[in-house]
């Protein structure tokens, strides 16, 4: 038996038939439309980028237009529309709805928002951006750029497995804050799982270490307590009952769903509250992840 060989199970979950991880799509020209009248046209280089760096929550994701007629060396330049955190609203062969959730730093409400995918032989080929409050839609014809969708095993969602050990090398990274990438490299960065008898709360916990003590975004050593299953992952997570800095929504949701898994914590600098494991489906580890607390970072190791 290998080392994951007792994850392996069937799924019979309804698939997203494109990847989303981290989607983009070229447009050249795009309508605009006001209470459903037609307003005009316009030739502009448009790009929307889709990716999935909300941490702890289901299918959901951020959404943003770039202005592709400006210096747009690596897609990251002149946001046309700031990044909109959405979810999947629903699925089908033809088109796939996302809808705005949560609010921005000011208090206006992402549900405003929403985003259809328009699918023909499994390859987007116009998006309509609706801005429901105003009740506006622009739609973008254009082309998908074509990302070969990485074969992660997928699992049973929510489901506690007991601890186990395991060690993985990686040799990029990626740090994201706010839905923009803030620093990356290549570099070797060891991670080794170890389980740690608690016997404050008689359980057995992951102790997970990183080699590279230069690594600024991330503390040497952090203890996980719990050990689940996602629908493409697997998860190490702590959630305490109080903790501090409080009011992480993240943190919130998986109590809400899970429960505690102790009482108190202080998260530090650079301490994550949570670790995803990304398999295939031959039980390799593919990708590494963490998110943050303080600050809020997702920081990803493949």
């Amino acid at each position: 038996m290998g080392l994951f060989d007792f994850f392996k199970k069937g799924n019979n979950q309804e698939q997203i038939k494109i990847n989303l991880d981290d989607f983009k799509f070229v447009s050249a020209s795009h309508s605009r439309f006001e209470n459903g009248k037609k307003i005009g046209d316009a030739s502009a280089g448009r790009g929307i980028r889709v990716q999935s760096n909300i941490s702890g929550i289901k299918d959901a994701y951020t959404v943003t237009i770039y202005n592709m007629d400006g210096n747009h060396p690596v897609w990251g330049n002149n946001i046309q529309m700031s990044p909109k955190r959405m979810k999947i609203k629903s699925v089908g062969s033809n088109e796939i709805e996302l809808i705005g959730f949560g609010n921005d730093e000011m208090g206006s409400p992402f549900s405003d928002y929403g985003l259809s995918l328009k699918l023909k032989d499994n390859t987007v080929y116009e998006i309509i951006l609706h801005m429901h409050d105003r009740n506006v839609k622009m739609i973008y014809q254009g082309s998908q750029e074509v990302i070969k969708a990485p074969n992660y095993m997928k699992f049973e969602p929510m489901k506690v497995l007991e601890a186990f050990e395991f060690e993985f090398h990686s040799s990029k990274f990626k740090v994201w804050e706010a839905g923009k990438i803030i620093d990356e490299g290549n570099e070797l960065n060891i991670f080794t799982n170890r389980l740690n008898k608690n016997p404050e709360r008689n359980m057995k916990t992951n102790l997970l270490t990183i080699n590279n003590s230069n690594f600024k975004y991330l503390t040497n050593s952090v203890e996980l307590d719990i050990t689940m299953t996602g629908p493409d992952n697997i998860f190490l997570i702590t959630l305490p009952k109080q903790y501090e800095p409080s009011g992480n929504t993240s943190i919130e949701m998986f109590k809400n769903t899970i429960g505690n898994s102790r009482e108190k914590k202080t998260f530090q600098k650079y301490e994550p509250y949570v670790a995803k494991l990304f398999l295939t489906e031959e039980t390799e580890i593919l990708k590494l992840s963490f998110t943050l607390v303080h600050p809020k970072l997702l920081i990803e190791f493949e």
